[in-house]
C-alpha cells in the first residue's frame, strides 16, 4: 500500500450536466503531476500526429470529386480504447466528495490527462488500420490510404474523416465499429452538413463550402462584441500599424487580449485566409500588448462579425466541364497554382526592427487549401547585426519567399500524393511558382 501511495497521480472528476438531463463524470489525471520516467520509462517518446489543416481543406476540396462521398466517424472515449499497458500498471487517487477520504485505483490503461494517452491511443489506431490495408504516410502521418479501394483517411486524435465511394467508406466503418465503441457516422450531403474539428462543411448541387459561421458567432459572444456597430473601417480586418507607444494593457485586458488572439489564429488556420495576415502583425504584440493592440484585435472581430459567412468553395466540376472551363479561360491551364510574394520592410512598427512579411498560397480549381503569411526572419553573420533586421533589398526579400515557398510546396506535394491524389487531381510537373 505504501508503494500505491507513493506512486499514484491524483485526478480530478468533472462533472458536466447534458441536455438531456443526464449527470456526466469523467476521472482526469493531472498528468503534470506524473512522475513520467518511473511511470512510462526514461526514453519514452510522448510526441503525438494530428493532421495538418491544409491536409482538411485538401480532402474536402478534392476537384474533380463525382462520386467520392465524404463521412466522419467520432470514436467514443478513445484513449480509454487504447490498449492496456503491457507487464506494468500506474496507480491513482481520487478524493471522494461525500466522504473527503482519498480513494486509490490500479490503472491498467491509459485516461484523459495522462501526458502518454494521445500517442497511446495513436499506437492503436494506426496499425490497426494498416492492419486492415492502408499505408500511412511518410510525410502526412495522419494521413493512411488504401490503393485497392481508393479510400483515404485523414485521423484528428478519434475524429476520422474518409474520402472515397461510398461501398469503400461504409467498409471501413463498420469495421470501426466492430473494433471500437463509435457513434453513428456522418455523410456529407444537401440536407446533412458535416461538422470536422470546428469546420462546418456543407454541399450544394454544385459546389462544397467550408466556413466558420458558428465558431465567429461564439468568438463575438465570448468576447462581448454583440452590440458593437459595424462601419466602412471594418471593410478590412486590419487598416492600419500598431505601434507600441500607447498604454500598456491591464492583466484582465491582457488576459482578454491573448483569447482573442487565439481565437483568431485558429480562424486563419483553418478556413479564413482573409485574417492570416491580420494575426501575423497583430501576435508580434503579444508579449506587450498596447491599447492600440488591443483596437486591432477588437477591429478584426468586428470584421469577422460581417463576413461571418465567408468560404473557402469549389465546384463538384465533371470532366467535360473542367474543359470547358479551361477553355474559356485561357489563364486557367492547370488545376493547381501557386503563388508567393514579399513586401520589403513594408512593417512600420517599432517592434517588427523593419523585417519583410513574406507569404505563399496554393489552389486547387480556384479553392486557397494552403496558405501563410508570417515575418521574416533571416539571421546575419554579424552578431551585432542580430537575427531579426531588415533585408538588404526587394530582390532579396522575393528570392527568401520564393525558397520558403519551394520548400512549402515540395512537402505540400508530397502530402497530396499520399492522399492517392492521382491522375487530374496530381500535381503539375514541373510546379510552377508564380511571383513578381
Amino acid at each position: 500500500m505504501a508503494q500505491v501511495m507513493r506512486e499514484a497521480t491524483p485526478c480530478r472528476v468533472l462533472l458536466d450536466v447534458k441536455r438531456n438531463g443526464t449527470v456526466k463524470a469523467r476521472a482526469v489525471k493531472q498528468g503534470f503531476k506524473e512522475d513520467k520516467e518511473r511511470a512510462d520509462g526514461a526514453d519514452f517518446n510522448y510526441y503525438s500526429h494530428v493532421a495538418k489543416m491544409d491536409t482538411i481543406r485538401t480532402v474536402i476540396l478534392r476537384p474533380n470529386r463525382r462520386d467520392r462521398v465524404l463521412a466522419v466517424k467520432d470514436v467514443r472515449t478513445a484513449f480509454l480504447q487504447s490498449d492496456q499497458y503491457e507487464g506494468f500498471v500506474k496507480y491513482l487517487t481520487i478524493k471522494n466528495p461525500l466522504t473527503g477520504m482519498w480513494e486509490y485505483y490500479e490503472q491498467s490503461g491509459p485516461i484523459y490527462g495522462e501526458a502518454s494517452a494521445p500517442i497511446r491511443w495513436e499506437n492503436t489506431l494506426i496499425p490497426w488500420l494498416m492492419e486492415q490495408g492502408f499505408e500511412r504516410g511518410e510525410n502526412e502521418k495522419s494521413v493512411l490510404y488504401h490503393a485497392e479501394r481508393d479510400l483515404a483517411l485523414v485521423v484528428y486524435v478519434d475524429d476520422v474523416l474518409a474520402d472515397g465511394e461510398r461501398t469503400q467508406v461504409d467498409w471501413i466503418f463498420q469495421l470501426m465499429d466492430e473494433r471500437f465503441d463509435c457513434k453513428d457516422a456522418e455523410y456529407l450531403t444537401k440536407e446533412t452538413p458535416l461538422d470536422y474539428v470546428g469546420i462546418e462543411v456543407e454541399m450544394t448541387d454544385e459546389r462544397i463550402y467550408m466556413h466558420m459561421d458558428k465558431y465567429i458567432q461564439n468568438c463575438i459572444q465570448a468576447l462581448n462584441l454583440e452590440g458593437a456597430k459595424t462601419s466602412k473601417a471594418h471593410r478590412r480586418p486590419i487598416s492600419r500599424s500598431v505601434f507600441t507607444q500607447e498604454e500598456k494593457l491591464t492583466p484582465g485586458e491582457h488576459h482578454y487580449f491573448l483569447r482573442a488572439l487565439g481565437m483568431l489564429g485558429w480562424l486563419a488556420n483553418t478556413a479564413r485566409p482573409d485574417v492570416a495576415y491580420t494575426h501575423s502583425r497583430i501576435g508580434q504584440h503579444a508579449a506587450t500588448p498596447t491599447q492600440e493592440a488591443m483596437s486591432a484585435v477588437t477591429e478584426a472581430f468586428l470584421y469577422l462579425k460581417d463576413t461571418p459567412r465567408l468560404a473557402l468553395s469549389i465546384e463538384l466540376y465533371d470532366e467535360v466541364k473542367i474543359r470547358q472551363i479551361y477553355t474559356n479561360r485561357p489563364d486557367c491551364t492547370e488545376r493547381w497554382k501557386f503563388y508567393c510574394d514579399s513586401d520589403y520592410a513594408g512593417n512600420q512598427e517599432t517592434q517588427n526592427k523593419r523585417r519583410s512579411q513574406n507569404a505563399n498560397v496554393f489552389m486547387v480549381d480556384g479553392a486557397p487549401v494552403h496558405w501563410c503569411s508570417k515575418v521574416s526572419s533571416v539571421a546575419f553573420a554579424h552578431p551585432d547585426i542580430g537575427e531579426a533586421h531588415a533585408d538588404l533589398s526587394s530582390g532579396a526579400c522575393e528570392v527568401y519567399a520564393a525558397g520558403n515557398a519551394a520548400q512549402d510546396l515540395l512537402h505540400f506535394s508530397y502530402c497530396v500524393n499520399e492522399l492517392g491524389m492521382t491522375e487530374s487531381s496530381s500535381f503539375p510537373k514541373p510546379m510552377k511558382l508564380l511571383m513578381d
